[in-house]
């Protein structure tokens, strides 16, 4: 209760979404706390450990379009640190500013305030720590509709929970492997409908048990294809590799270690209108596809389908290398989408080869309404 309090203090205006009283320790930092601004952080700890967090309480619908402003007024007496605006991912560093023995007064900044997980106080060397954090102070800021994102880090669910604007969501994951996507999507979208295709017996038993108990979520051992029928599937040490399509010669080199071919497995397909209707499912909010170069397998035959805007974003895996000996090139998916009225808002997650350049990454289109401006 006291948490939904705050949070709809914050909704309204009143109140921070940063404050020291809420800061989590990692273990061997004691920490003590007067009142609600004050907090006292002492312990040993190792270089590059994050010492204590705070999360990022600004609900989402007000960070949204917003960029974040940090002061903090800090007091090293012992130890090197520095603290950090975190991104969700756990790693990406937003902001940073070192800490300098004596009181200093900090300033952290984000372009998108709902990009940032936490403030996070970060010890620099192996060393015996103690600190005293006075006052945290935060603001949004009004940032200009078009941002230069480039090809940063970027998180494309944190996108889509901004563009749909609710907890709740219907998702199609297509190529679940053991579920790590799911239970990203299922943090930014507590309320969400997932069906979960991964045709793999083993890679399936492994996320259907990982999701066992969780209503939210529906595992399925089945693929998506041009047509209903059964296909072999190649199978791999690496289990985020297995595919419809046998991995080209010389492919393996893209790979990060050692590529072992496994005895195949025939699974069960269905192609994507089929698979909605027995699934009694008229509309999909995201449809995710990550099928190892079969995406526009998947989509082709279903222009009038998708024409009719009963998908509102897909988020597809493009391949730019030759990896697999039969694989979807990233222009087809692209022109084929844009034919059925989709447009790409961004691009994420690229991987780059020296050798080959760039090898592939994830695009989120958006089914452009007819009408919208």
């Amino acid at each position: 209760m006291w948490r939904l309090f705050q949070r709809l203090r914050l909704a309204v205006g009143r109140g921070d979404a940063f404050d020291s009283s809420r800061f989590k320790v990692s273990q061997g930092i004691a920490a003590t706390t007067v009142g609600v601004a004050r907090t006292t952080l002492v312990g040993a700890a190792s270089a590059w450990d994050f010492v204590a967090s705070c999360p990022n309480w600004y609900p989402v619908h007000v960070a949204i379009s917003s960029g974040l402003h940090l002061d903090l007024e800090v007091e090293v007496r012992a130890g090197k640190l520095d603290v950090i605006l975190l991104a969700s991912d756990g790693k990406t560093v937003i902001d940073s500013a070192a800490l300098v023995i004596g009181r200093s007064r900090v300033t952290l900044k984000a372009p998108r305030a709902v990009d940032v997980e936490a403030l996070v106080v970060r010890s620099l060397e192996n060393s015996l720590l103690d600190v005293e954090i006075f006052a945290i102070e935060s603001s949004l800021r009004r940032v200009p509709s078009s941002t230069a994102r480039g090809f940063l880090a970027k998180d494309a669910i944190a996108d889509l929970r901004e563009r749909l604007g609710s907890d709740q969501a219907v998702i199609v994951d297509v190529g679940a492997n053991r579920g790590d996507t799911i239970a990203a999507f299922l943090l930014r979208f507590p309320e969400a409908r997932i069906w979960a295709l991964e045709p793999h017996p083993r890679t399936f038993d492994a996320m259907a048990s990982r999701f066992s108990e969780d209503g939210r979520v529906k595992p399925l051992k089945i693929a998506l294809s041009a047509a209903r029928g059964q296909s072999i599937m190649h199978s791999y040490s690496n289990a985020a590799i297995n595919s419809l399509s046998p991995v080209a010669v010389g492919g393996e080199r893209l790979i990060d270690g050692p590529v072992t071919a496994e005895a195949p497995v025939f699974i069960d397909h269905l192609p994507l209108d089929e698979f909605l209707k027995v699934e009694g499912l008229e509309s999909v909010d995201i449809l995710k596809l990550d099928t190892q170069g079969h995406e526009f397998e998947i989509l082709q035959g279903h222009s009038e389908l998708l024409r009719r805007g009963c998908v509102k974003f897909i988020l597809a895996e493009l391949l730019f290398s030759p990896l697999y000996a039969d694989q979807a090139k990233a222009g087809q998916v692209v022109y084929f989408l844009e034919s059925c009225g989709f447009r790409v808002l961004d691009f994420y997650d690229f991987v780059y080869e020296t050798g080959s350049g760039l090898k592939w990454g994830d695009a989120l289109f958006v089914f452009d309404e007819p009408g919208r401006p």
